[in-house]
């Protein structure tokens, strides 16, 4: 007894090609991807100075606005910046902040539990001149809201905080990662 099969034919390369993806679709992309990056440039050519104690952003130009593509992403806030403080006895600090409502109010990360106001640089309050640039790095866990803006802001407790003071401009940089 004989047995026939048919089989349909097909071109294998053209098979391949309409599997191969230019570019990986967002929710395909294993965790830990970075599926999108925005950024900002301090467009400030001068120093910039702070005296106050209440939250105060840096510069409106350094605010970043990303939209997430895929669900339960994280975010990588990094910047870098150019600071030097005045004030002996006193500390200051610069704090990241998310925007969920278009930049109109600008909140803390919600599980960041720093050791005061949630900064992310903190001077020695006992020194009374420092002059710094640092790079620092932050991911916000809570990305509930796919629109965000991200800026970053000043905390004076005595004395003077100066951004950009004879240092490289402030650069905000935000990633999307999966996970």
């Amino acid at each position: 007894m004989t047995v026939r099969a048919n089989k349909p034919e097909f071109n294998i390369r053209e098979k391949l090609k309409s599997l191969d993806y230019a570019e990986v679709p967002h929710d395909k992309m294993p965790g830990g991807s970075i599926i999108q990056t925005a950024y900002s440039r301090s467009a400030v050519n001068a120093r910039l100075s702070f005296t106050t104690t209440t939250p105060t952003e840096i510069h409106s130009s350094l605010r970043v606005p990303i939209s997430l593509r895929r669900p339960n992403s994280v975010v990588l806030v990094t910047a870098l910046i150019g600071w030097r403080h005045d004030g002996g006895g006193s500390y200051s600090s610069i704090l990241p902040r998310v925007s969920i409502d278009g930049g109109s109010s600008f909140s803390l990360f919600n599980d960041y539990t720093g050791v005061s106001n949630n900064e992310m640089i903190r001077n020695d309050g006992s020194e009374s001149y420092q002059f710094d640039t640092q790079t620092i790095s932050f991911i916000d866990w809570n990305t509930s809201a796919t629109d965000r803006i991200y800026s970053l802001f000043v905390t004076e407790q005595g004395g003077t905080m100066y951004i950009g003071d004879n240092q490289p401009r402030t650069n905000l940089i935000v990633q999307e990662i999966a996970q």
